[in-house]
């Protein structure tokens, strides 16, 4: 997580962005188990309980939460009336959930191009099967960029609240390592640049490519469709 408190707040905030505790909170923690603290419970507090956690509450904040997954939480602290820190708690404590920032992927498929994807593989390894060597001696490869006219949303933007145990959110990836970050003109001056681009890539770029071609579409096989992950 870190050695100091600025760079547990810098995790924190990568892997926690909208729901990861304050700079002064991190400061307590490093203090406490500075003095000898060795476990993370909760220690036991005297005075009344939050009334703020209560069913109502905990059934309203569900109900936002499958209504908008991105909502923050001083958001939903303002709509209910309560604290940041009973609605952490119910979100953490009562309802398991975490927030998570999206996986980028090309785009996001329908059932049928998952299916579609699993046929392909099946039939491309059929064939490499027979004849490795010769398979990748006639292969002939291609790649593909998209450049969109406006800019995506931040990792942070993207984070959803995520039930324990589920997967990331995914979203469709608005730009390639082609032209990143870069303004243009015109169309043609993203296509010159995009051709420039392909056209720098030595035969290394490609034939690496080609060589994790069996593991891929096995991988792609058990994922039922669904993305590989590089």
């Amino acid at each position: 997580m870190g050695k100091n408190t600025d760079q547990a707040e810098e995790w924190l905030q990568k892997c926690y962005p909208g729901s990861a505790p304050s700079i002064a909170t991190i400061k307590r923690w490093f203090a406490d188990f500075k003095r000898g603290r060795t476990d993370t419970d909760d220690a036991e507090r005297s005075g009344r309980p939050n009334e703020a956690v209560i069913p109502e509450n905990i059934t309203k904040i569900n109900k936002m939460i499958m209504a908008d997954r991105k909502l923050k939480l001083q958001k939903i602290a303002d709509i209910l009336k309560i604290s940041k820190g009973s609605v952490y708690t119910i979100l953490h404590d009562h309802l398991g959930m975490r927030k998570l920032c999206s996986k980028w992927v090309p785009r996001l498929l329908t059932p049928e191009q998952k299916q579609n994807r699993v046929d392909d593989s099946e039939s491309c390894l059929t064939i490499f099967k027979r004849n490795p060597n010769e398979f990748l001696r006639r292969y002939v490869t291609m790649d593909e960029t998209w450049v969109h006219h406006f800019t995506p949303e931040s990792n942070r933007q993207s984070a959803e609240w995520t039930e324990a145990g589920g997967s990331r959110p995914k979203r469709p990836k608005t730009q390639k390592s082609a032209g990143k970050g870069k303004r243009y003109g015109s169309n043609e001056e993203v296509i010159a640049e995009t051709e420039a681009y392909f056209e720098a890539k030595d035969k290394s770029f490609y034939k690496t490519g080609i060589e994790k071609l069996e593991r891929r579409w096995n991988d792609c096989i058990t994922l039922k469709g669904d993305y590989v992950d590089e």
